[in-house]
């Protein structure tokens, strides 16, 4: 199993917006909320010390395209940015991300919304475990 970790959105289970989207999803999976800085470096620390890796949805020049033959961790932590600005750079660059993962894009569409694009990965873990 996964962590899902999001921590553009501090209280995301008491968001409006984010309970019409999840529909009661959110119940069948570990999420946290981590606010940015060392509360969440130390959160990723403490997860790599458990065996987990980290991984970030996140287009970078030396992302992962996720395609049938890519195996996800069983466990890990998955990083997910705000809609616009993405991931941190400074994060990116802590030395805590073990992997960047990015989907396959067609066409002029340079990116996708988060919650896509976390469903899809999340579609792909299941498939795999």
């Amino acid at each position: 199993m996964f962590v899902w970790l999001m921590f553009f959105l501090l209280k995301p289970r008491q968001d409006g917006n984010f309970q019409k989207m999840v529909v009661a999803a959110d119940r069948s999976i570990r999420l946290a909320a981590v606010p940015s800085g060392p509360r969440l470096l130390a959160y990723l620390r403490d997860h790599r010390a458990q065996g987990r890796q980290v991984i970030a949805l996140e287009q970078t020049s030396s992302s992962t395209v996720l395609k049938a033959g890519i195996t996800l961790p069983k466990r890990f932590v998955l990083l997910l940015g705000g809609e616009q600005e993405g991931l941190p750079a400074w994060l990116l660059q802590s030395g805590l991300v073990d992997q960047c993962i990015e989907l396959p894009l067609q066409g002029k569409t340079g990116s996708l919304n988060v919650h896509v694009a976390a469903a899809m990965l999340m579609w792909h873990y299941r498939l795999q475990h």
